[in-house]
């Protein structure tokens, strides 16, 4: 037995270590855990998105990315619930249905995740004409999730009036397609359908307003000359009704 002398004392010395109680609890080690995202299409294509995403953690904090190989993958992350949110195109659409005539009807989209300011295309085409060359384009900007624009519909010399039309919106490499608008023609009866009419068969090509001035009285008369009616430039009965035959 060995001794420690204080003072005048000699007391044993203990043959054991302290009590564990006494002792320095060595830390556990922080649990190691692992968040994943994998996107891919039913197909079992990895989907590419460079809109980027925006992954919100337990604590809160939101953290931006794109990804990459279709997925994300993060180590060494706390435990605790993760969202993983997109810019996306949630629905588009026209303000009406069906017009009459060349009146301006309002394209809007709304959408999630981009940011205010993010540039917006809206891209007007004849319904299965897609692949040809717009009717239209414009463009405006996202605020509150949502961007609006006009479209005015021109009927083009030689051109039946009105249709079905459709538009693109375009956000980066987002794109959804709206439902269908259709525009009627004015009925023949009314000055501004005869205008559309007469526009149709290539002697109008004036705005379709409601005004039987000078271009619409000549486009009458020479109407009438083609058919060996009397070139009056007047809208009667006989000129309407074999307008309306065409």
């Amino acid at each position: 037995m060995s001794g420690n002398r204080a003072g005048s004392c000699v007391e044993p010395c203990p043959s054991e270590p302290a009590p564990a109680e006494y002792l320095a609890q060595p830390q556990e080690a922080d649990a190691i855990h692992w968040v994943e995202f994998h996107f891919v299409t039913q197909t079992g294509h990895t989907i590419q998105d460079d809109a980027g995403f925006t992954l919100i953690h337990p604590d809160g904090h939101e953290e931006h990315g794109v990804l990459s190989n279709g997925g994300l993958e993060r180590a060494g992350v706390p435990e605790g619930w993760y969202q993983m949110k997109f810019s996306v195109i949630e629905s588009c659409g026209w303000s009406q249905t069906s017009v009459y005539g060349e009146r301006a009807v309002e394209m809007w989209v709304k959408t999630a995740g981009f940011h205010a300011g993010s540039s917006v295309a809206f891209v007007v085409y004849r319904q299965f004409h897609s692949r040809a060359t717009p009717l239209a384009q414009s463009r405006a900007e996202i605020q509150g999730g949502r961007a609006t624009a006009k479209f005015e519909y021109k009927q083009e010399l030689r051109e039946p009036p009105g249709g079905h039309f459709v538009f693109s919106v375009v956000i980066g490499s987002k794109i959804a397609h709206s439902d269908v608008l259709t525009i009627l023609p004015y009925p023949i009866e009314s000055l501004r359908g005869t205008q559309q009419k007469l526009k149709h068969l290539g002697y109008y090509s004036g705005p379709t307003d409601g005004v039987h001035g000078q271009p619409t009285e000549t486009a009458v008369r020479a109407f009438q000359k083609d058919r060996a009616m009397p070139e009056d430039g007047i809208l009667d009965p006989n000129t309407v009704a074999a307008l309306g035959r065409e």
